[in-house]
């Protein structure tokens, strides 16, 4: 008995031993290495931001760095989880930019981010609510919608209103990771900090800040939500126009392009819209009702030519409505819209449309309504036509053989393939500051439609 007791003994500290040996007891296991992130990037406004606060909130894990002379930063963060949102303060608190870093980038270990007012506009486009908002509450699930494809497009999108507005940003690089070497009073700017500078040069040429050019940027984004577009962007006016010089009388209309639509009975489908242009400088518009004409104000954001027959107004999104005389003293309809690069994948969606057609003996106007769906590739289904705009009217669905296409010198064709039907209409798009996107469609033989997109 007692050498049985001796030997349960010997078993169970035995077992004891190999148990705190599997618990990590023994003094040959390595304790893991915590994985340590490198963020690196220059904040500048077309100069750099010396001395500037730099804040990085990320999915998991957080901290702070201050920018060198030349605003450079380095910081090593540990065992954080990508992606981050990233926050740069000048020291006198003046000046604040935002800007993103994915967590699909080159390396988990090694993080570029700029931080510049080219980026403070991506992470508007990217959240479609304001930079500082989109900060502050950042966290593990709202950093989800930051992913390589979401940045990707919301920097497309960005580039796009910039080149829009007549800023030339073909020398630039990656808004994120690209190079950018920023001013100093020892240093020059590199192709990046250039076109900071001269997007700065448009901002205060144009009377308009970054806030309100940010602004305008979020309430245009896919991301925006009806609070974002209704409530913060009352101008209804887009980034685009927002960098152009805005007229003495009406700041909803600025310098620049437009597209012209002037229909009128028969002619060619040539006839029925020009290219136009408005100088706020000096108050001459081309082609916008009529020939050259120099409009004086008669009334905010209301105008009358010298002729004194001739007339505009402008809505607060900068869309342009005229009544001039033609060559032979007819009285014309006609309203402009600015120019944009609109992407036929952007008409993605259902609309709604208000039509007035010529009829089949080419003697007047008949008032029509119609719902349509366009795909992504410009294809239109799901039609209802409607014979009248009242609530009376007939109407009726349809099956339609029609497609949008992207036409080379701007707009788009929409042509009837139809047996018995075949025909090519032009339109043109317009997105207004809060988003909305608008399209203005004219025929041959004049009749004219307004599409408008069905609420996001």
């Amino acid at each position: 008995m007692n050498l049985s007791r001796t030997r349960l003994g010997l078993v169970l500290a035995t077992a004891s031993l190999l148990g705190l040996a599997a618990c990590g007891g023994g003094g040959g296991d390595s304790v893991p290495t915590a994985t340590t992130t490198t963020f690196s990037g220059t904040a500048a406004t077309g100069a750099a931001m010396a001395n500037a606060t730099v804040s990085i909130t990320c999915a998991s894990g957080s901290g702070t760095t201050t920018t060198a002379a030349n605003g450079s930063y380095t910081k090593d963060l540990t065992s954080i989880t990508l992606p981050c949102a990233l926050r740069a303060a000048s020291s006198d608190g003046t000046t604040v930019l935002y800007s993103v870093t994915t967590a699909t980038a080159t390396s988990s270990s090694t993080q570029v981010a700029n931080i510049t007012p080219l980026t403070q506009l991506l992470v508007a486009s990217l959240a479609g609510i304001a930079p500082a908002t989109f900060f502050d509450n950042f966290s593990a699930s709202t950093a989800s919608s930051v992913t390589a494809s979401s940045v990707s497009a919301a920097q497309a999108a960005v580039l796009t209103a910039l080149s829009n507005a007549g800023l030339d940003t073909s020398s630039l690089p990656d808004l994120l990771t690209g190079s950018l070497v920023a001013a100093t009073s020892t240093t020059s700017g590199n192709a990046y900090d250039i076109v900071l500078d001269t997007l700065q040069t448009q901002l205060t040429s144009s009377g308009t800040s970054l806030a309100a050019l940010t602004t305008a940027v979020a309430a245009a984004s896919p991301a925006a939500t009806t609070t974002t577009t209704t409530t913060t962007n009352v101008a209804s006016l887009p980034a685009s126009q927002l960098l152009k010089v805005a007229d003495s009388n009406c700041a909803a209309l600025r310098s620049g392009d437009y597209w012209a639509i002037t229909p009128a009975m028969g002619g060619t489908i040539a006839s029925q819209f020009t290219s136009g242009s408005y100088n706020a400088g000096t108050k001459t518009a081309t082609n916008l009702a009529g020939a050259s004409t120099v409009f004086s104000g008669n009334g905010a954001c209301r105008y009358l030519a010298a002729d004194g027959v001739s007339n505009i107004v402008v809505s607060q999104a900068g869309v342009v409505m005229a009544r001039y005389q033609d060559g032979s003293n007819v009285s014309r309809l006609g309203f402009a819209i600015p120019k944009q690069s609109i992407a036929l994948s952007e008409l993605a969606g259902t609309w709604n449309g208000l039509g007035f057609e010529i009829n089949d003996a080419g003697t007047s106007y008949a008032a029509s309504s119609f719902t349509a769906t366009i795909s992504s590739t410009g294809v239109v289904s799901d039609v209802t036509h409607c014979n009248g705009a009242s609530t009376s009217s007939i109407c009726s669905a349809e099956t339609p053989t029609i497609n949008f296409s992207s036409n080379g010198a701007g707009g788009f064709d929409m042509a009837s393939t139809a047996v018995g039907d075949v025909w090519t209409d032009r339109a043109f798009a317009y997105r207004a500051g809060n988003g909305d996107l608008m399209l203005v469609e004219v025929a041959g033989n004049g009749s004219v439609s307004t599409w408008t997109k069905s609420a996001r």
